[in-house]
């Protein structure tokens, strides 16, 4: 099994779905097989206990693939022979915060604040700021 970092932690709580397929006489699917074996541990099960973790073994010359879906029905798919599992995890990761945090990232609220000094020039002025959208 190939050393892993895990810089980002692998976690289901937003997934619905993960299916993995792969040749597993393939050496291209070293990082399928490993995936699976890190995917089915107690501590990323107890993320998201309701997730479904399947697996689709395939004798026939393909890419190994890894297809996640959220719980919003939206779905990703990675390609699991290149790259490290690092790598992936990281693309996991992001693409888990996107799609959690999609409605706040694509339209920011904007927040407009007047103050009430009548002396200051600057203080008149409306501020205009944006929302943290990870709030």
């Amino acid at each position: 099994m190939e050393s892993v970092k895990f810089p980002f932690r692998l976690n289901f709580a937003l997934c619905k779905k993960v299916k993995v397929q792969f040749n597993p006489y393939d050496a291209a699917s070293r990082r399928a097989k490993s995936f699976l074996n890190l995917s089915r541990t107690r501590s990323v099960r107890l993320t998201n206990p309701k997730c479904d973790i399947e697996h689709n073994l395939i004798t026939t010359p393909i890419r190994p693939l890894l297809e996640i879906t959220y719980i919003n029905d939206q779905t990703h798919k990675f390609l699991l022979d290149e790259g490290s599992l690092d790598e992936l995890f990281e693309k996991i990761f992001y693409t888990t915060a996107f799609e959690r945090f999609k409605d706040r990232l694509l339209d920011p609220k904007v927040e407009k604040e007047e103050t009430d000094d009548d002396d200051d020039v600057e203080a008149s002025m409306i501020v205009e700021r944006k929302i943290d959208p990870l709030k």
